[in-house]
C-alpha cells in the first residue's frame, strides 16, 4: 500500500476541537472548560495542536460520555481484559 492509499485517512484520524464541537453539540470553549476539568478524553498533543482520536471518541460517546478517569479505567480494563 503506497502513502496516498493509506487504510484510514489521516485527516479523519485525528479531529481538532472544532469538528470535536460539531459532533458533541458543544461549543468550543464549554470543550476547552471540559477538557482542563477532565471531563472529556485526553487529547493527543502534537506541537502545541490538540487533536482527539475520532475513533476514541466515537466509543466514548457510545458509553454515554463519562468522566474522563472514569474512561480511563474502562479503556484499561477492557486491554487487560476485565469486564467494564
Amino acid at each position: 500500500m503506497s502513502v496516498t492509499q493509506s487504510a484510514v485517512p489521516l485527516e479523519t484520524a485525528l479531529i481538532d476541537i472544532k469538528t470535536l464541537s460539531a459532533a458533541t453539540g458543544r461549543s468550543v470553549p464549554t470543550l476547552e472548560r471540559d477538557d482542563h476539568a477532565g471531563r472529556i478524553p485526553k487529547p493527543v498533543r502534537i506541537g502545541r495542536s490538540k487533536r482527539w482520536r475520532r475513533s476514541e471518541i466515537s466509543a466514548w460517546i457510545e458509553v454515554s460520555c463519562p468522566p474522563r478517569a472514569e474512561w480511563e479505567a474502562m479503556r484499561a480494563a477492557q486491554r487487560h481484559g476485565r469486564p467494564r
